[in-house]
């Protein structure tokens, strides 16, 4: 958004239900997704929310990324420090492919059921 104005996603999803193509903010600028792009900031905040989970988590799972570009690649390791089981599934090579608990290495829309499999297994 134009202004930075932050909005729960339901507001987006009501409007573009509702026959709005491109939900906008009352300032005009078009609703954007939380995502980050190349060369945008981070959103502090959510950073440090992300890292608090990544060390509360009991299993992270890094799923069609590289790892190569932080600070998001710091998530990994961090919850492997705290106990958590870790795995990777993307179809390259990461640098923590040797620390990760399970490495599946394809498409991420084929690993992801893989995983399910492999937890439900258990």
């Amino acid at each position: 958004m134009g202004c930075h104005r932050r909005a729960e996603r339901a507001v987006a999803q009501a409007a573009w239900e509702g026959g709005t193509a491109v939900p906008c903010c009352p300032c005009g600028a078009p609703w954007k997704p939380a995502t980050i792009s190349f060369g945008q900031a981070l959103v502090e905040a959510d950073l440090s929310r992300a890292l608090r989970a990544a060390a509360a988590a009991d299993l992270f799972v890094a799923a069609g990324t590289s790892l190569v570009v932080g600070p998001v690649n710091q998530m990994l390791p961090i919850a492997a420090r705290a106990g958590a089981r870790t795995a990777i599934l993307t179809a390259s090579e990461t640098p923590y492919d040797a620390v990760a608990d399970l490495k599946l290495a394809g498409p991420v829309e084929m690993m992801l059921p893989a995983l399910r499999d492999r937890v439900l297994a258990r």
